[in-house]
């Protein structure tokens, strides 16, 4: 099961992925933020609901796309966390994978764009 965030109308909405549509899960959970109905409902309860609701929008209809989890505290990545990605990377084999932080702000949605300081050296 696919959670995801976004905006429609101007809300903030959350919703379940179900093949090529998306069940809207703010209305029957009273919640527009995945990281709040995941600590409040809990993640077995969403896929109940999502698995009883209702399609409400095809999939390709998102065009607004908000961080999954658009409250968390803290971001904690794994990098380098398989095979192809390493290599792809050109990184050296490691015993373990790279562990790393990030900020939440630094989050986007799914195909947002991407704001570069104005003065961030861009590398080549």
């Amino acid at each position: 099961m696919k959670f995801l965030s976004y905006r429609r109308d101007g809300a903030d909405r959350i919703g379940a992925v179900r093949g090529d549509q998306v069940v809207d899960l703010t209305d029957v959970t009273q919640l527009c933020n995945l990281g709040e109905a995941l600590r409040k409902v809990g993640p077995e309860q969403l896929r109940k609901l999502a698995g009883q609701g209702s399609a409400t929008l095809a999939l390709a209809a998102v065009d607004t796309y908000r961080p999954v989890v658009a409250d968390a505290e803290r971001i904690v990545c794994v990098g380098l966390n398989y095979e192809e990605h390493r290599v792809e990377a050109g990184r050296a084999k490691t015993a373990y994978p790279s562990v790393f932080l990030r900020l939440p702000s630094s989050q986007v949605g799914h195909l947002q764009p991407i704001v570069v300081p104005p003065r961030t050296a861009r590398g080549p």
